[in-house]
């Protein structure tokens, strides 16, 4: 348990409380954590057009190269424009380099953009909004957060982006708020939801069923 209620954190906490009693559904069960198990969760979301970033603060994806999971959700999406789904030209995401590029004088982490229609990916330089918006219009952009970046990465989205935010059974409570933090207009009209898994539910106070349960485990 955690009693937040000063400062930011305490105001975030309180308003991810008060959104979730008005919208119960926001929780999202994945019966596994392979790609196709997420793929499945966005397909069926009623607001998946929404969608422009997902927060991997409970590490589901961490058995994939942030290079594969970029890729597969680009053509994923790409599929999903013809059945409502968003409409994006691009995915930013936290590229780790490899061995041979590392030999070759390569950063061991640099951010990079892959765009609908080309095979190179695009090294950033920063992550500020002028850098990225030489490549693409941020209404346009899905942010990829894996574990270590799903706490501490401001990327500028949609104005009404939707945030999915995986949540473990072993998450803090401050995690949680920092993970949804990431939606830098989440006071305004950005939105956040939650991913959990069917095992990590079943450790979790009530089932997990509730933010209430999130907030008690």
């Amino acid at each position: 348990k955690a009693e937040l209620d000063k400062g930011t954190e305490g105001s975030v906490l309180n308003l991810l409380t008060e959104r979730a009693e008005q919208h119960p559904h926001c929780i999202h069960r994945l019966e596994d954590t392979t790609l196709n198990d997420f793929f499945k969760v966005i397909r069926d979301h009623p607001n998946k057009a929404k969608l422009r970033a997902l927060a991997d603060g409970g590490g589901f994806l961490k058995d994939y190269s942030t290079d594969e999971v970029a890729r597969a959700f680009l053509d994923f999406f790409l599929q999903e424009e013809k059945q409502e789904g968003p409409i994006l030209d691009a995915i930013i995401y936290l590229h780790q380099a490899s061995p041979v590029e590392l030999k070759q004088g390569y950063p061991r982490e640099e951010y990079r953009l892959i765009k609908q229609g080309e095979t190179r990916p695009i090294r950033l330089k920063t992550t500020e909004p002028e850098e990225i918006e030489k490549w693409v219009d941020r209404r346009r952009l899905f942010a990829l957060l894996d574990e270590l970046r799903a706490t501490g990465t401001n990327i500028l989205l949609d104005p009404e982006a939707l945030f999915l935010n995986t949540v473990d059974h072993r998450m803090p409570i401050r995690t949680l708020i920092q993970q949804a933090m990431r939606a830098r207009s989440l006071f305004q009209r950005q939105t956040v939801e939650y991913l959990v898994t069917k095992k990590g539910q079943a450790e979790m106070v009530g089932g997990g069923q509730t933010f209430h349960n999130f907030k008690e485990t």
